[in-house]
């Protein structure tokens, strides 16, 4: 081995040895990355009493998790690409209610709203929903997420609460009437 062979190895071990570490880091780095985005899934997944949807910027929904389909009805394959006004009453839709919401959730950052939503069966339930504006690292929209909670059963329990004391505000003026 001359001299120039024999440095030429020597750099050769020398960047071999420097490169071997820094794959084995990337290699962990893309396992914990894996591992990471796996867990991530997982938790919006296992998320049930929720729907989470990711909207484009346009409103069309890319992603749908298990909650969605339990509040929502429709499987991923039937509701995916579809516009996210097909959850709102028809007067809701006339009124530009989906729109504003993107545009609200647009210009301050999200958009909270009560009111009823129609799921695939066309019943309509009591829905707390809330936008928040999705942004890139540059401060660009790139989409949407959507987060809706079935408060149906709440809302029924309030109802009857008001009525209840409505009730007995009618009968207390009623007594103090007759006195």
């Amino acid at each position: 081995i001359t001299a120039a062979s024999g440095l030429t190895l020597s750099l050769l071990l020398i960047i071999i040895a420097i490169i071997r570490p820094l794959e084995e880091r990337a290699r962990i780095a893309l396992e914990r990355a894996q591992s990471s985005e796996e867990s991530f899934h997982l938790l919006v997944n296992g998320v049930i009493d929720y729907a989470i949807i990711m909207l484009d910027t346009e409103g069309h929904i890319s992603k749908w998790n298990a909650g969605a389909k339990r509040i929502k009805g429709y499987s991923e394959d039937e509701i995916i690409g579809k516009h996210y006004s097909c959850f709102f009453t028809p007067q809701d839709v006339a009124n530009g209610l989906p729109e504003r919401g993107l545009s609200i959730a647009t210009e301050h950052g999200r958009f909270e709203d009560s009111g009823y939503r129609i799921g695939k069966s066309g019943l309509q339930f009591w829905a707390n929903v809330v936008i928040t504006a999705i942004r890139d690292s540059n401060r660009r929209l790139v989409g949407f997420a959507l987060v809706t909670r079935d408060i149906t059963e709440l809302k029924k329990a309030r109802d009857i609460t008001e009525l209840k004391k409505a009730q007995e505000e009618v009968e207390r003026t009623d007594r103090q009437l007759r006195e």
